[in-house]
């Protein structure tokens, strides 16, 4: 009797504990939480500069630039294609005009590269191919010519033919001379414009995807979404390039940031490229404010589905248990990165308050975050689902006359409208009752 007693309270126990690991296993909040991928992925090569220690023995003529014994000129460059679009010019409001002046002769020279085929790079320093040696201002010291470079990789990323080193020293008439190397594969002028004619085909094909979205966050996810489906996480002999998230689809750090930063200045959003200890990613600007976006740490790799820990992110959020977002002291000394002290989403998107508020979508979207988020952005707002205890679209459109007569029926406007202004502007989001009580 006592064993069969000892046999069912056994029995019972191990039923106990099933039924336990079992409600571990399928709670929501355990699998709900969390992206899945929490590997903190970077790749990104630092800028080297090289001193040639030796006078080179070519003479400038005063000109801009020397390939070779091809002594240049200043001159403008043609091209029948709007490259310009993709840069900005934060980095490069804050130069001297010295430095300015440097900058913008490696604008051009490489504005030249990227229209005419009939340009061959066979101009090298030290054995290595360059685009050429830029004349520059003595005032520019060898501090100054990192600095210059890092802000020109960080806003030009268009420029995919360039590599991560640089050379910089004396002619032989003592004229200082700068020259940025670039990847062997593109010293060719037909083989560099073939591959540019490649990306800015594919990359027009994705901004009129991304601009058929309402949103400037709706845009900005569906680019994030572009990147996620198109590139894998893999390192490769050109992996700072645009090029090899555009068109190998595999990519680290660098070619996520740079790309996710091109096409956010092709839309009209400006954007550049901001770097940590061995990473990089991007900030971009709505309305006036500035915000992080971590396309890379976003990607899970796993699925198709992005996270949403490091989309329209402040500085500290993206700073959270992880020190690869600490900037690089290039930007912590006279030339500044834009800061961003707000998550754009906050007032309009709780991930919790949205799955918990929507049972319907639970076990249509599964366990991934982003899933929710890209719902949100895709069907929600059209839907004119709550998402946040501080915002009801339909009070927000009922109680201002003026955004009516603007947006009319057009609700993710309502949304983006309190979001970039109505906050600012202390307009009412939600009842007050509402948020006061709300869980």
């Amino acid at each position: 009797m006592k064993k069969i007693k000892n046999f069912k309270l056994h029995k019972f126990v191990l039923g106990g504990f099933m039924l336990f690991c079992m409600c571990l296993l399928f709670n929501p909040s355990t699998l709900y939480a969390k992206n899945l991928n929490k590997t903190k992925k970077t790749g990104l090569k630092k800028i080297e500069g090289h001193e040639v220690k030796e006078k080179v023995a070519e003479k400038s003529n005063k000109g801009d630039l020397i390939c070779g014994e091809k002594i240049i000129k200043k001159r403008a460059y043609t091209a029948s294609y709007n490259w310009k679009k993709y840069s900005a010019r934060y980095y490069y409001n804050q130069l001297t005009s010295e430095e300015k002046d440097l900058y913008n002769k490696l604008y051009n020279r490489c504005m030249e590269l990227l229209s005419n085929s009939d340009i061959n790079c066979n101009d090298t320093v030290q054995g290595t191919p360059v685009i050429g040696k830029i004349i520059y201002n003595k005032k520019v010291t060898p501090a100054d010519l990192d600095e210059v470079f890092n802000v020109f990789e960080a806003e030009n990323p268009q420029f995919f033919f360039l590599s991560t080193q640089y050379w910089y020293g004396t002619t032989s008439d003592n004229e200082k001379f700068f020259s940025l190397t670039i990847y062997p594969r593109y010293i060719s002028g037909k083989n560099r414009i073939s591959v540019a004619n490649q990306l800015k085909s594919k990359v027009e094909n994705w901004i009129k995807t991304v601009n058929k979205k309402k949103t400037t966050m709706q845009k900005l996810r569906t680019l994030e979404n572009i990147l996620d489906k198109q590139t894998l996480y893999k390192s490769g002999e050109i992996d700072q390039s645009v090029v090899s998230a555009v068109l190998e689809g595999k990519t680290v750090c660098a070619g996520y940031s740079k790309t996710f930063t091109m096409i956010c200045n092709a839309i009209g959003n400006e954007s550049v490229c901001v770097t940590g200890s061995g990473h990089e990613w991007s900030r971009v600007k709505i309305g006036n404010k500035w915000y992080n976006v971590d396309a890379t740490w976003d990607d899970d790799d796993s699925s198709n589905i992005m996270g949403i820990d490091f989309f329209l992110v402040s500085d500290a959020k993206t700073k959270e248990n992880n020190t690869a977002h600490e900037l690089y002291s290039v930007w912590n000394g006279r030339v500044k990165a834009p800061t961003s002290n707000e998550n754009y989403l906050d007032v309009i998107f709780d991930i919790s308050y949205y799955r918990n508020n929507n049972w319907d979508l639970q076990e249509k979207l599964g366990y991934y975050d982003g899933s929710y988020l890209d719902h949100f952005m895709d069907e929600g707002m059209e839907e004119g689902r709550r998402a946040s205890a501080t915002f009801d679209v339909n009070f927000y459109m009922n109680n201002n006359d003026d955004l009516r007569v603007k947006f009319v029926n057009n609700l993710p406007l309502y949304y983006q409208h309190y979001a970039e202004v109505g906050v600012n502007e202390k307009r009412q989001g939600a009842s007050e009752y509402y948020e006061r009580y709300a869980s």
